[in-house]
């Protein structure tokens, strides 16, 4: 389930101790929490301890949260806080999982899915999702952040800006230029538009 689309009363029990309210909610977002943190991490591991800290801190600290309406806001700078904290803390990550495919559908990168049974294709797959993954670790953090935010998980610029508790301006400026980094860093998977090539041909007569 989306966190907008939690239930402001199953918040509500939560915050009053009720248990089984709490196990209700981990089980309703849990998945999205997953996905989320894994958009950023792009590990697996990392993001089962990342998911775990979260959900610690969820039980420990939902009591403070004032407005229960802006429950979506307050987890989703809790998951950008703690994967920032995480990256801190490890100066070098093994990124081996290439099982899980993101479609960024504003770079139109294109892949096919493997067909089964067929190593040449396994190999090219996971030779481009390594370098998918690659690419979103490079980003610096904000960017990181504002785009996986709003490419994959679908949030307004104005909740991912009281999300990193920046101005809405921040959060174009940061989507922007993670766009563009993308698109330089996996430019051979990015499928050119005409005009684009067009430009790029007039440039280079001068």
């Amino acid at each position: 389930m989306a966190l907008q689309d939690v239930p402001i009363e199953l918040v509500t029990r939560c915050q009053q101790g009720d248990p089984s309210a709490f196990e209700q909610l981990v089980g309703q977002i849990g998945p999205d929490l997953y996905k989320m943190i894994y958009a950023q991490v792009r590990d697996h591991d990392d993001t089962d301890e990342i998911l775990q800290e979260c959900l610690i801190r969820i039980y420990k600290h939902l009591g403070t949260l004032r407005e229960v309406a802006k429950f979506p806001g307050w987890i989703s700078r809790m998951i950008v806080n703690q994967c920032h904290s995480h990256r801190l803390k490890r100066s070098r990550t093994t990124m081996e999982s290439t099982e899980d495919m993101v479609e960024m559908q504003d770079l139109d990168v294109m892949w096919q899915n493997p067909h089964v049974g067929n190593p040449r294709k396994v190999l090219v797959r996971k030779e481009i999702m390594a370098d998918i993954n690659h690419a979103i670790r490079e980003l610096p953090p904000r960017q990181r952040s504002a785009i996986v935010l709003f490419e994959i998980e679908g949030f307004s610029i104005r909740e991912i800006a009281d999300a990193l508790k920046c101005s809405q301006g921040a959060v174009k400026f940061n989507i922007h230029q993670a766009r563009k980094k993308l698109k330089v860093s996996l430019r051979q998977y990015v499928r050119q538009r005409p005009s684009d090539r067009k430009k790029e041909i007039e440039e280079a007569r001068g």
